[in-house]
């Protein structure tokens, strides 16, 4: 007669050990796209920090507005798409910085170069949100786990 003990606890150890792969596979997989988040959140934010000059001119001002522009759309969707656990404090950080961008977006593209002191203007608060997203998305990056 078969001893069906040894078949029925190798076919529970397989379950189990295939149920733990997947699980932990999923969890890897998930801190890695949570990381790869504040990442590019840190980058559009970087991006606007260096867009922003001591001295404005026609064509720095353009560049800030555009480079403004781009980081808006790109944040935006990166907002919308926030893995579960973002802070709310992060999360409305980065929608203030949204809004600074979106005033930026507002001014005319001719406008940056007829007064490039009102782009400079937009930007100043703009860099200081950008920071203050940098700085809170760099201390929750920190706290992902390795799976």
């Amino acid at each position: 007669m078969v001893d069906l003990v040894p078949i029925l606890g190798g076919l529970a150890s397989g379950f189990v050990g295939g149920v733990l792969t997947v699980e932990i596979r999923a969890r890897r997989e998930r801190r890695i796209a949570e990381v790869e988040w504040y990442e590019k959140v840190i980058r559009l934010s970087e991006r606007v920090k260096r867009a922003h000059v001591s001295e404005y001119g026609k064509e720095e001002a353009r560049y800030a507005r555009d480079a403004g522009v781009g980081v808006l759309g790109n944040l935006t969707e990166l907002i919308m798409n926030s893995p579960l656990r973002v802070s709310d404090d992060l999360l409305e950080a980065a929608e203030e910085l949204s809004t600074k961008l979106q005033i930026l977006k507002q001014r005319d593209f001719h406008e940056a170069s007829r007064n490039p002191a009102r782009i400079a203007d937009d930007m100043g608060p703009a860099v200081e949100a950008a920071e203050d997203v940098m700085k809170k998305a760099g201390a929750e990056k920190k706290t992902v786990g390795y799976l």
